[in-house]
């Protein structure tokens, strides 16, 4: 009894031990592999198995993959390498449940010959676990042992609980290295901006020292030494010098900064447009810790701007230019209005004391009633070609005939239908279709307006 107990002290001693030695292994590294390849050393020391393998299920696939092993022929852990999501495998795998079997008692027919040819006897598949999560298993096996103690079982299970932590840790770590490489290598290979973080510099609470730069902030700004965040902005543009030193005095009490700025590039002999934003960090005791941020080169943009404002300055000119033409024409049509009242004028002036004079004179020597009818037809279409009314029947409104305003004229006088047919010398059947023509020209085919009257109306 007493050797029992003594034999259980120190299976249970040499359990602790191995536990310690493997929970200090995996606290001084970062390394998923090497912390796998740990714990399955340890879980087969303390299971006195000879061969062994983690799995870890394939957080996109679902797939059960190998990530370590021991103590297999190459030809059988390439046999089993990768197990699918839906496959038994990983199936019972996700269930959590350990197994403990022997060779013996499967169905050796369902295994190929590699793997009958490796000649395992004993083996376990044990669960690990992130809380309550299933995120792999691990398998340990013997060439020689027929069975696998309960106090191995124990020991292992122990094992491989402290493994599913240290794992989980450790995928963790992975992830955020890989976030990070790839946030580095992006940082790292920028063109057209710089991303950068800073922190209170050592010697001044005022002043900001360089953590990191991406290298592009040479190409950029033209630094030529991008450690020392003094000379960023020793070329800033004069203009904007100014508003660029109380912007950062401000920053300091905001934790923000974002402004568009001018620098001179030294190498490239010019000045360039930058824009540059960052944030300030804190720590738990409200104080500054770091200021991240990024500079972006915004030259090309900014003459883009440029070159569309001269664009918007030209067409406003343009459309000054055509708002002073528009007035110019409007006066050269208000003046030809007014030269046109002035010749109309002058026609009204020079007929009615040139030629109405002379068709008095003929009409007093004349004493033929048919010429008489003549010359107060003439008389009357001289009036007319001086009124507004003479001006309205020609108008493209009502598109009449020569003939047709002739009429048009006579019977706004007064003059019968045979009268007109006489001054005109045309039947009366004539002279009634070009009245109804009239008529219709102006809308009055099927009203009961008198047409002289019409006529009148629009003198």
């Amino acid at each position: 009894m007493l050797k029992q107990e003594r034999k259980k002290g120190s299976f249970e001693r040499g359990l602790m031990e191995t536990q310690r030695a493997l929970l200090n292994s995996l606290a001084s590294t970062d390394n998923l592999s090497k912390g796998l390849h740990l714990c399955l050393e340890a879980c087969l020391q303390v299971s006195d198995m000879d061969c062994g393998g983690i799995y870890l299920i394939d957080d996109t696939t679902g797939n059960l993959n190998l990530m370590a092993h021991k103590g297999f022929a190459e030809d059988f852990v390439n046999s089993f390498l990768t197990y699918d999501k839906g496959s038994k495998n990983t199936l019972m795998v996700k269930k959590g449940k350990p197994l403990y079997t022997l060779l013996r008692n499967l169905d050796t027919s369902l295994l190929t010959q590699v793997q009958r040819r490796e000649g395992l006897r004993a083996f376990a598949t044990v669960p690990l676990f992130d809380k309550t999560k299933v995120i792999g298993c691990t398998n340990i096996a013997s060439h020689i042992l027929d069975e696998i103690p309960i106090s191995s079982r124990i020991a292992v299970e122990t094992i491989v609980a402290e493994t599913g932590i240290a794992i989980a840790r450790l995928k963790a770590q992975k992830a955020l290295m890989e976030s990070e490489e790839h946030l580095r290598s992006l940082m790292l290979n920028a063109e057209h901006y710089a991303v950068y973080r800073l922190a209170i510099s050592p010697t001044s609470p005022h002043k900001l020292a360089v953590v990191f730069v991406s290298p592009s902030i040479v190409n950029i700004m033209g630094v030529t030494n991008p450690e020392n965040f003094e000379l960023w902005f020793e070329n800033i543009h004069a203009d904007d010098k100014e508003r660029i030193i109380e912007a950062n005095s401000i920053a300091f009490q905001t934790l923000r900064f974002d402004e568009v700025m001018r620098i001179y590039h030294p190498q490239k002999k010019e000045h360039r447009w930058i824009h540059a934003i960052s944030k300030g960090i804190t720590n738990q005791h409200d104080s500054l810790k770091y200021v991240n941020g990024v500079i972006i080169d915004i030259t090309k943009r900014k003459l883009i701007e440029e070159a569309l404002a001269i664009k918007e300055k030209q067409l406003e000119n343009k459309t000054h230019k055509l708002e002073e033409i528009n007035t110019a024409l409007n006066v050269l049509l208000k003046q030809r209005e007014e030269d046109k009242i002035f010749l109309q004028e002058r026609i009204i002036l020079n007929v009615k004391s040139m030629i109405t004079p002379y068709i008095d004179m003929l009409r007093k020597d004349s004493h033929n009633e048919n010429q008489a009818h003549l010359f107060d037809a003439l008389e009357s279409n001289l009036n007319d070609i001086i009124s507004t009314f003479s001006l309205t029947l020609s108008s493209e409104q009502f598109g009449l005939t020569p003939t047709e305003m002739l009429v048009a004229d006579l019977i706004r006088q007064g003059k019968k239908t045979k009268e007109i047919a006489k001054v005109k010398n045309i039947s009366c059947k004539t002279v009634e279709v070009h009245r109804n023509n009239i008529r219709k020209k102006f809308g009055l085919l099927h009203k009961k307006i008198n047409l002289q009257s019409y006529l009148l109306s629009l003198a």
